[in-house]
Order: C-alpha cells, then sequence, then structure tokens
C-alpha cells in the first residue's frame, strides 16, 4: 500500500481468507507426499471438492498465536475445498458484497485454494469443473460480479500469457521430482 502510494485505503484482515490447511501434510515437500499417498490418493486430496487431508493431531503453535485466540474452535484441523468454502462465505457475504454493492471495488489477496473457492462461489463451478482449476501464483486476476456475488462473464487475468504458464506450473506440483 505504501509504493502504490494507497495507505489510505481500508484493509480488512480474515482468519477465513487464509489458505487452505492441509492437515498432517501441511508444510510438507509435495513430491514426497505424492509418493506416499500415491498419485490418486495426492490428487483427490490436492483437487477434490471434497478431498480432506489427514488431519493434525494438536493445534500447535497456532494455539498460542494472539490472532486466533478468538476464533481458535473454528479453525480446521485439516480442510477441504468443500469445508474452505464454507469458512469463507459467511465472509464474502457479510464484508466483501456490502462493499460491491456501495459500488466500490475490493481487492482480496489470498492463497490459490482460497482464490480457488472464492471461484467456485462466484463463478458457480461444478464439484467436478473446479478439480481442473489451477491459480496461477502471484497474478491478479478481475473478477466482474453482481449484486448476489456472481459473476457477470468478464472474468481476466491481468497478465493472460503469464497466467497460463504458471498455472500449468502449478498443476504440475508434486510431479516434478519423481
Amino acid at each position: 500500500m505504501e509504493q502504490l502510494d494507497r495507505e489510505w485505503i481500508d484493509v480488512d484482515k480474515s482468519w477465513r481468507l487464509n489458505e487452505r490447511h492441509y492437515g498432517a501434510l501441511q508444510g510438507r515437500d509435495k513430491s514426497q507426499v505424492l509418493a506416499e499417498l500415491g498419485e490418486e490418493e495426492y490428487m483427490h486430496v490436492r483437487r477434490a471438492y471434497d478431498g480432506v487431508p489427514p488431519l493434525v493431531e494438536h493445534e500447535g503453535d497456532r494455539s498460542l498465536d494472539d490472532r486466533y485466540k478468538d476464533v481458535l474452535k473454528e479453525l480446521p484441523k485439516g480442510e477441504s475445498l468443500q469445508m474452505v468454502i464454507e469458512r469463507l462465505e459467511p465472509y464474502l457475504k457479510s464484508q466483501v458484497l456490502p462493499v460491491l454493492q456501495s459500488g466500490k471495488t475490493v481487492l482480496i489477496v489470498a492463497h490459490g485454494s482460497t482464490v480457488r473457492a472464492v471461484l467456485k462461489v462466484v463463478k458457480g463451478l461444478s464439484e467436478e469443473e473446479i478439480k481442473n482449476v489451477n491459480i496461477p501464483n502471484g497474478i491478479p486476476m478481475c473478477l466482474e460480479v453482481d449484486d448476489h456475488l456472481r459473476s457477470i462473464g468478464r472474468d481476466f487475468y491481468l497478465d493472460p500469457e503469464d497466467a497460463k504458464k504458471r498455472a500449468a506450473e502449478v498443476a504440475k506440483e508434486g510431479f516434478s521430482s519423481i
């Protein structure tokens, strides 16, 4: 915000925008997880709408983190994309939609699975369609929505060629070192 000379713009932070929690697989090397789980289970956990990873048994450092003290009981111990949507959708409806309805623009900065969740909600993608969506890292996407948070079909990446390249890289994650 400082570099853009836009420090005056309101910023809302929420744990509901956090990346998907990969449970016991969190932070592990994807190629090692692939080798351990096998391709079918790896892709199910990674891309299926209802693919839940093995859950963590304890909260770890999050229980000591002041940012989560009021929501600790709500925090997942691992989640599918469906579970991400369940925690994200109330935020979109209560925080994002009213701002959009007032005629303002909203910039959501989030990680790949959270962006996939937003796309599923906004574009009404099916469980099967969302499996094949790969979000390129670091390429902004513009989504135009109506007053009900539904896509009006004018969605685009600011750099479509780089987005296509980086999305292909995301699709291959875990497979490159086997």
